[in-house]
């Protein structure tokens, strides 16, 4: 394991802690462990949404991309937060499957996925304003969340760039950038409307499954929202998530998801944030880092054997 993989781990733990030390553990001491197994049911079923979609792009063997992708989860705790991603190309590469394929193929759903999350906080937005007058309270984290939405949409847009894949190969030459511009040129060039469609609605199905994954999560500690307030809620952190500077956009979803539950239209108490807070990490971060590592032993298994 790298020292940054490392780092990123203790600094998960570190949050749940602080999480654990500073609000009341209660909520967390009577977990109703059945609907935190729905929660992660859940999770794990919006993954392997996921990764129809991405097979859908890649044209591959639909029980082949579930378990590659499946596998890819114990790549949340890598920094940069495209671990997965680049998990996801190596146990492609390990099937006989193009490394820079398999990573342009991600990328493409990637950038479905910023699209939608940005027309869903602009919705998120909409529905606060029709139902409260506190918008002015989270405008901030609105704004933050759509600008860095739309930016990493921007971003996956700039590997289609010529320029921009030969200022990154002059230093990475290592890195085999220019076939991942062929490859994404080559997947950009073949969403016709109808794919196009097709992707987004298999993108949505996945994020319904995160919707819910969150609202078994608060019922987990006992506590329920309504299902309005979890949407507008599930906006916010998964476009949190979508965030690069840390790996599933650890502290930022924490912080932020603080912030939205304990003020104005949600004014949740600190007692049930903290403890729905630590659920959710181990929902989104822990369960599916323990499920890769075991589906990915076991494929590596029975490669071995065969």
């Amino acid at each position: 394991m790298k020292l940054r993989n490392l780092f990123w781990i203790l600094f998960t733990v570190a949050v749940i802690a602080i999480l654990f030390l500073t609000t009341d553990p209660r909520p967390l001491l009577n977990l109703n462990l059945w609907n935190f197994l729905i929660s992660n049911l859940l999770f794990l079923s919006s993954a392997v949404v996921w990764a129809v979609a991405w097979n859908y792009v890649m044209k591959d063997g639909l029980k082949e991309s579930i378990t590659l992708n499946l596998e890819s989860l114990t790549g949340f705790f890598a920094p940069a937060g495209i671990g997965a991603d680049f998990l996801r190309a190596y146990f492609s590469k390990r099937r006989g499957i193009s490394a820079t394929k398999a990573l342009s193929a991600s990328f493409t759903v990637k950038f479905f996925k910023f699209i939608i999350v940005f027309f869903l906080l602009l919705l998120s937005i909409l529905l606060l304003a029709m139902r409260s007058d506190q918008v002015p309270q989270y405008l901030g984290v609105f704004v933050t969340a759509l600008f860095l939405t739309m930016g990493g949409a921007i971003f996956i847009l700039f590997f289609r760039m010529k320029k921009f894949i030969r200022f990154f190969q002059k230093r990475f030459r290592s890195l085999p950038f220019e076939k991942l511009y062929s490859h994404m040129e080559l997947h950009f060039s073949d969403l016709l409307f109808k794919k196009a469609i097709i992707i987004t609605l298999i993108l949505l199905v996945s994020t319904v499954f995160e919707i819910f994954a969150i609202d078994y999560a608060f019922r987990a500690i006992n506590y329920s929202l309504p299902l309005l307030h979890i949407f507008i809620f599930s906006s916010v952190i998964n476009s949190l998530v979508l965030i690069t500077f840390t790996p599933q956009g650890i502290g930022f979803v924490e912080a932020g998801g603080f912030f939205v539950l304990s003020i104005g239209y949600f004014a949740v108490a600190p007692t049930f944030i903290g403890s729905f807070l630590i659920v959710w990490n181990l929902v989104r971060l822990w369960i599916p880092a323990v499920v890769g590592g075991i589906i990915a032993s076991v494929d590596r298994r029975f490669w071995v054997v065969r």
